[in-house]
């Protein structure tokens, strides 16, 4: 199939059962509403402390979830713009941000909107922030979405991204350590993905296949990294 032909994984995957159990962090939403942000999922603070925001300054949340970042965001004094494909999505960040914002909280919109056609003028933004988005969308997709981010960028302005599982994981690392320790007596399955994951994850990074999608779309990379996790505790 040619690469423009593949469809966008279907909204209705991304429903309210996705997000409340499914999705990264969900365990952690009760405690974050409870403490009115205080007490987030770790991975959130770690990605805002590196996309090094400013108060004052326009951050674009795209693919922004539940909200929790968002909100993060804006309580910390940046005009925060959290955009996601899902309704879901929208209404539950809706709610998050109710229970945690308040009139003098800095500006927040949350908006609906696909990644391949940003809905927001030039030059718009001081900083990005996509966390697990890029493994959500088809090659033609992404390749979009790059050139979108670049356009609402400003000149001196910084694009953060995350994503997992890195495809060399899926593909490598896992199914080996999987067979030593089904060898060891210690049962694992051999693909690491929840059924979810298969339907959602249409295109999982390497370091090569991010550097080169974000040098053709123009970007000066800083830095690019694998992280540490915990997977297999």
């Amino acid at each position: 199939m040619d690469e423009r032909q593949k469809q966008s994984v279907n909204e209705d995957v991304y429903d309210e059962n996705y997000f409340l159990k499914d999705c990264g962090g969900a365990d952690w939403l009760k405690r974050f509403t409870e403490t009115k942000g205080k007490v987030a999922y770790p991975y959130y603070g770690k990605l805002i402390s590196r996309i090094g925001a400013q108060p004052g300054q326009h951050v674009l949340d795209i693919g922004c979830g539940r909200g929790e970042m968002t909100a993060m965001l804006s309580l910390s004094g940046m005009h925060c713009v959290g955009m996601d494909y899902s309704s879901s999505a929208l209404r539950i960040a809706k709610e998050v941000h109710n229970i945690l914002l308040t009139k003098n909280t800095a500006g927040l919109t949350l908006v609906k909107g696909t990644a391949t056609q940003l809905p927001f003028p030039s030059q718009s933004f001081d900083r990005i922030l996509m966390a697990d988005i890029v493994e959500h969308l088809h090659k033609w997709q992404l390749s979009l979405l790059y050139d979108e981010c670049y356009r609402v960028l400003k000149t001196d302005g910084k694009v953060l991204i995350h994503t997992w599982p890195n495809v060399w994981h899926t593909k490598y690392t896992y199914p080996t350590i999987a067979r030593i320790s089904n060898l060891l007596g210690k049962p694992r399955p051999l693909d690491h993905r929840k059924p979810h994951d298969r339907i959602m994850h249409v295109n999982e990074q390497s370091l090569f296949s991010l550097r080169r999608g974000l040098t053709g779309a123009r970007f000066t990379i800083e830095r690019t990294w694998c992280e540490h996790e915990t997977a297999f505790s």
